[in-house]
């Protein structure tokens, strides 16, 4: 560290891994000290959140949650230690103060406390006598070392509500040891599955005509709009990972915006090399327009398999592949990865809606290591109170409010319970008591 201060700011470290903020000019002299391995870009955790403000396709059944008839039985969490790794949280928030145990920060600067806040007051929605300990974290350096953090403090349960793009979702890449650590001192790792179902596209990067643009159908077609043909995007940030394995080569691969009616380029990825995977990441501020989405292999033999993921921005994209769309840490297998299910009736000033079903965004598996993927569904689309959003009701959702829902589903599970529960009797206890809403038997989805 004395050495990497001489060329900028030293951030969290972790294991490993060791966060610099420095100029551009310094990575070559930083990546030729003979002890460092690999210098690239942080990685930041997204929220995996829908914007139930302007999209509400269902919601959780009222009040109760499903779990009234446990409260008023005296099941309500009581002396279960339950973490939170989020963005930032408003710890002194009425919705969630009085269950508030301890706060740290790995962040360098303070972070939106909405998302946090929100997903804690879920879990105290489900299991109100839980006890909360609220982990800030910016980059994925950070998440792992509060996983290392909450991990010390002996926590029951870890709940994350976030997933990395840029991350290959083979469940083999840097936040696995932390995961498995805290799986082994007995921590149920809790993390959402993402909701990139719709915004997901995986296969083989294809050029018949040769000119160097990935084309998305048989037929050449080299544009996928978002959100959709014909319609304009509405506005606001995009951001879109392309991910391909890292064979070696020199192969490249960068993610274009373009309007697809002035045929003018709006913003352009730049590529990063990961360990086991290369990625090239783009995020843009995009005002109202007609949008789409090309791909260029830009460097080396362009033939590989890539996985795009848009995370940011339109909901829907024209072509999708919802397969394999889960995100990383939900990805390891010692996760208990959650899915969103959108179950009931909400009625409030502002939203009536019923609906029953799995939500179309909510990622799925198989991994690409071939496992199913996911292991539970959870309630969505949950009135929170907090003010955070700018009302005083906000409906929440995506599966960042499904995690908190099971993570505080096993929280009245872990109480319930005789003796102190493992995260594998805990993960058996939530499986087999759930209700298999597909096909019969474990799937995908």
């Amino acid at each position: 560290t004395q050495q990497l201060a001489e060329y900028g700011e030293i951030g969290t470290q972790a294991d490993d891994r060791i966060e610099l903020r420095m100029s551009p000019s310094d990575v070559v002299p930083v990546q030729n000290r003979s002890w460092v391995t690999n210098v690239r870009p942080v990685i930041r955790p997204e929220p995996t959140q829908t914007d139930t403000e302007t999209d509400i396709p269902g919601s959780s059944n009222g009040v109760s949650l499903g779990v009234q008839q446990a409260h008023q039985n005296g099941i309500t969490g009581e002396g279960v230690e339950v973490g939170i790794i989020d963005d930032g949280f408003d710890s002194a928030n009425p919705a969630i103060a009085s269950n508030v145990v301890e706060t740290r920060s790995f962040r360098s600067s303070g972070g939106d406390p909405a998302h946090g806040t929100s997903v804690a007051e879920i879990v105290t929605r489900v299991a109100p006598d839980s006890q909360l300990y609220l982990v800030s974290t910016s980059t994925g350096t950070d998440t792992e070392a509060a996983i290392n953090y909450l991990k010390r403090q002996d926590v029951d349960i870890i709940v994350h509500s976030r997933g990395l793009p840029s991350i290959e979702d083979d469940g083999d890449h840097f936040l696995t040891d932390e995961v498995n650590a805290a799986t082994d001192s007995g921590t149920l790792f809790v993390n959402s599955a993402g909701n990139e179902a719709q915004t997901h596209w995986e296969g083989d990067f294809r050029d018949a005509d040769g000119n160097g643009f990935h084309e998305w159908t048989a037929s050449g077609d080299e544009r996928n709009a978002l959100p959709a043909s014909n319609t304009d995007f509405s506005g606001g940030n995009v951001s879109v990972t392309v991910r391909w394995e890292n064979n070696g080569d020199s192969s490249d691969y960068k993610p274009y915006l373009l309007n697809p009616v002035t045929e003018e380029y709006i913003a352009e990825g730049e590529t990063s090399d990961g360990t086991s995977n290369k990625y090239a990441l783009l995020s843009a501020d995009v005002a109202k327009q007609p949008l789409s989405l090309v791909i260029e292999n830009t460097q080396g033999p362009a033939n590989d398999e890539i996985e795009v993921i848009v995370s940011e921005g339109p909901r829907k994209i024209q072509r999708s592949i919802p397969a394999s769309s889960i995100s990383a840490p939900a990805d390891v297998p010692a996760a208990l990865a959650v899915a969103a299910y959108e179950r009931g009736q909400i009625n409030s000033q502002r939203y009536t809606y019923i609906q029953n079903q799995l939500a179309p965004y909510s990622s799925r598996g198989p991994t690409d290591d071939g496992r199913t993927g996911i292991d539970v569904t959870g309630y969505t689309n949950i009135e929170v109170t907090n003010g955070l959003y700018g009302t005083e009701e906000f409906i929440f959702g995506g599966t960042s409010a499904a995690a908190p829902y099971a993570g505080g589903v096993a929280a009245l599970v872990e109480e319930n319970q005789a003796g102190d529960q493992s995260p594998t009797e805990l993960t058996s206890t939530l499986k087999s008591a759930s209700d298999d809403i597909l096909d019969p038997g474990t799937d995908t989805a």
